[in-house]
C-alpha cells in the first residue's frame, strides 16, 4: 500500500466542534422520521446529488415496468394518474419521496421503535462529516443494537445526508432484480 492511498480522519465528540450539535440534531430528527414510518418525507434530509443518484439508479426500473405493460410499482409509489414520462420530468426529491411511500406503508404495519440512539462522535473527511451512532432498534419485540454511520455534507449552508447504505443497497437490489410488489 502506498502512502498516497492512506487517508487520515479524526474522531471528535468535543462540543466545541461547531458541526456536531447541528449534525446530532439532524441525526436524531432523521431517525425519528424513520421510526414514525414517514419515509415519504425523507428527501428533505438528503443532499441534492444523493437524490439525483437515487433517481438515476431507479428510474430504469419504472421504464422496464412500462415496457412490459405493467403499472403496479408506479401506481403504488406515484398513483394511478402517473406515467413514466411524468416521472422523467419529476424533481429528484419528489421522485425519492414517491418511491419511499412504498416503504412507509410497509413499516407502519410492523411494530418498530428505537430503544436507544446515541450520537457517539463525528468523523470529518474533507467536506463530508460522518456521525457515528449507536442504535438499538426493536422490531416486533426483537431488539438489535448496531453502529450506524450517517454521512453529511453542506449544500447552500445547510447539512444534507448522502444516501445511506440501506438505501444504496435497496436501490442496487431493485435495479438488478425483477420484484413483484404485493
Amino acid at each position: 500500500m502506498s502512502n498516497s492511498s492512506i487517508k487520515t480522519v479524526s474522531l471528535t465528540n468535543r462540543s466545541e466542534d461547531e458541526a456536531l450539535p447541528k449534525l446530532k440534531e439532524l441525526t436524531l430528527e432523521y431517525l425519528k422520521v424513520i421510526e414514525d414510518g414517514d419515509f415519504s418525507s425523507l428527501s428533505r434530509f438528503m443532499h441534492p446529488e444523493a437524490l439525483n443518484t437515487f433517481k438515476t439508479m431507479l428510474f430504469p426500473l419504472f421504464e422496464r415496468e412500462a415496457e412490459q405493460g405493467e403499472r403496479e410499482l408506479i401506481d403504488i409509489c406515484f398513483g394511478c394518474q402517473s406515467n413514466v414520462q411524468m416521472l422523467s420530468f419529476m424533481e429528484s426529491g419528489e421522485f425519492f419521496n414517491g418511491f419511499m411511500r412504498l416503504f412507509s406503508q410497509q413499516v407502519k404495519e410492523i411494530q418498530m421503535r428505537f430503544e436507544k440512539v446515541e450520537v457517539l462522535g463525528l468523523i470529518r473527511e474533507d467536506d463530508v462529516y460522518h456521525t457515528l451512532n449507536r442504535v438499538a432498534i426493536n422490531v416486533d419485540g426483537i431488539s438489535v443494537e448496531s453502529f450506524e454511520v450517517l454521512c453529511f455534507q453542506q449544500h447552500n449552508n445547510n447539512w444534507h445526508l448522502h444516501l445511506t447504505k440501506e438505501i444504496k443497497g435497496l436501490a442496487s437490489t431493485l435495479e438488478t432484480t425483477q420484484i413483484k410488489y404485493h
